[in-house]
C-alpha cells in the first residue's frame, strides 16, 4: 500500500507523528483483509470481528511531508482466537526501513464481546499461517526478518502489499524469499 506523507501528518517535531504511522498499519490491516474478500460486513456476518489486544511499534527512521512509502503487512502467526500481524514502512527509492509493527489481533463474538475460534473460512480466506512459531531471527543485519519453525526458516507468510491488484498477483510459498 502506498501512503504519502501529508502536511496534517506532520507533528511538531516536523516529521510523521506517531499516531499516524499507527493509522497507517491499521489502515493495510483492513485492505490487506478487503483486499482477500473479506470486509468488515463478512466478518459480522460470521458473528465475529477481529480487535487490536497489542501493537509494537518500532519507529526506525522519520517520514517527512511529501514522502511517497509503500506498506506491507502479513500474518506470521495464528492461534484458535487470534492472529499476529506484522508490517513494515520502507522509502522505496533507498530502500530504508522507517518502521516495524506487530500487531496481535483477537477474533471476538460480536455479541459477547468474547474470544471466539477464527472460522475456517477466514483461515482460507488469508492462506493457513504458521501456527506455532519458534522464534523470530533475521538472515543478516539488514535483511527482513523470517520465521524459523523447527529448522526450516520460510518468509512471512501472506508477503503482499495490502492492495486488491497485488493480491491478484499471489502470495509466496512457506519456502519463497520475500518479494522487495
Amino acid at each position: 500500500m502506498s501512503v504519502e506523507v501529508q502536511s496534517g501528518d506532520i507533528d511538531e517535531l516536523g516529521h510523521a507523528s506517531n499516531l499516524v504511522y499507527l493509522r497507517w498499519f491499521l489502515e493495510a490491516a483492513v485492505a490487506h483483509s478487503e483486499a482477500v474478500g473479506l470486509p468488515v460486513d463478512a466478518y459480522r456476518a460470521q458473528g465475529g470481528v477481529f480487535v487490536v489486544r497489542r501493537h509494537v511499534i518500532d519507529y526506525l527512521r522519520p517520514a517527512l511531508r511529501g514522502d511517497m512509502l509503500e506498506l506491507r503487512t502479513w500474518i506470521s502467526s495464528a492461534s484458535a482466537a487470534a492472529c499476529v500481524r506484522e508490517g513494515e514502512l520502507r522509502d522505496p527509492p533507498s530502500g530504508a526501513l522507517l518502521a516495524r509493527v506487530t500487531t496481535t489481533w483477537t477474533f471476538v463474538d460480536v455479541r459477547t464481546g468474547r474470544p471466539k475460534r477464527i472460522p475456517e473460512s477466514v483461515r482460507v480466506a488469508f492462506g493457513e499461517p504458521p501456527r506455532r512459531v519458534l522464534r523470530l531471527g533475521t538472515r543478516s543485519r539488514d535483511e527482513d526478518p523470517v520465521v524459523v519453525a523447527g529448522d526450516r526458516p520460510h518468509a512471512p507468510h501472506d508477503d503482499v502489499l495490502a492492495t486488491p491488484d497485488r493480491q491478484a498477483q499471489g502470495g509466496v510459498t512457506p519456502d519463497a524469499t520475500p518479494r522487495r
